[in-house]
């Protein structure tokens, strides 16, 4: 997700010197207490709120970084189903004044209608999505099935008929690989999905996810459920999709599906925002040991 991301807002904009890393412990600590920080809304008013997962439902490092970077993925719940999702990480930032840690948030909306995002006071920037997430029917799929066990063997199958590759501002191109589990299988409680499962798309920068496809057995009023997926990029990269060797999603190809760099890399967002990442705040770095008992 964020190798390219705001790894290149931070990056390339701003050099950062190899210095120690502060514990995993309190990356995760710090990385939680920033995903609590947000509400989720379905509606304008606020009165559906949506819940926070209290566990991220993954962990994720990136070997490029010269210090190498450590993320939690995080995802926000209504009635069972994960209706919006969001990274989090942070980088060492020496060219900050005294030298500080650079807090970074990066969002992706699930839900297939506008999401209403309530963020803390203290970021420079907010994610506003205007859209909610298109789903798509999967080409050449199976009935889905009746039982639970033989559904998720089909999202297995679908979710590997799936590849991509990200196209750096040098032109260099990396291949995406799907990783072997899902980073969530979910069962909602509700009449339009019956199953799912978050599928995630990592280069060779170490598990970095670059895409996330929710592949789901979807229906509208009382139809025959049908595969359905979704693409939720998390790169400032061009990113190409495909299925079954053909193109099915190219910022490429799409305007559209782009995602513009903004304010001297500090936020990144396609047009109708429901992708967004940007340089939260700067905090003081954070003790490279963890604290004595």
């Amino acid at each position: 997700m964020l190798r390219p991301l705001l790894i290149s807002i931070l990056s390339l904009c701003f050099p950062f010197s190899v210095i120690a890393a502060p514990p995993a412990r309190a990356l995760a600590k710090l990385n939680a207490d920033e995903a609590a920080a947000y509400q989720m809304y379905l509606d304008e008013a606020h009165k559906q709120s949506l819940e926070l997962r209290k566990q991220p439902i993954f962990s994720w490092t990136n070997v490029l970084r010269e210090d190498g970077q450590t993320g939690h993925i995080y995802v926000w719940m209504k009635d069972g189903r994960p209706e919006a999702v969001a990274t989090f990480f942070s980088a060492f930032a020496n060219w900050a004044k005294p030298p500080r840690r650079a807090i970074v948030h990066e969002f992706h909306t699930l839900a297939a209608k506008k999401l209403w995002p309530v963020g803390p006071k203290t970021s420079q920037y907010e994610w506003q999505p205007q859209a909610g997430l298109a789903f798509k029917t999967v080409p050449d799929a199976p009935e889905v099935a009746d039982s639970p066990t033989l559904r998720l063997v089909q999202m297995r199958d679908i979710a590997r008929r799936f590849s991509g590759e990200t196209l750096a501002m040098d032109q260099q191109r990396w291949e995406l690989r799907l990783l072997p589990q899902p980073a969530l299988r979910y069962q909602p409680t509700r009449k339009d999905v019956l199953d799912g499962a978050l599928f995630l798309y990592v280069s060779s920068a170490g598990t970095d996810p670059e895409v996330i496809i929710p592949v789901e057995a979807r229906r509208e009023s009382d139809g025959p459920w049908k595969w359905q997926y979704g693409i939720a990029r998390f790169t400032d990269r061009e990113l190409v999709v495909r299925h079954a060797d053909e193109v099915i999603w190219s910022s490429i190809e799409n305007p559209n599906l782009k995602a513009a760099i903004e304010n001297d890399y500090t936020i990144i967002r396609n047009p109708e925002r429901t992708y967004t990442c940007y340089r939260s705040r700067l905090i003081d770095e954070l003790p490279d040991t963890e604290p004595a008992p």
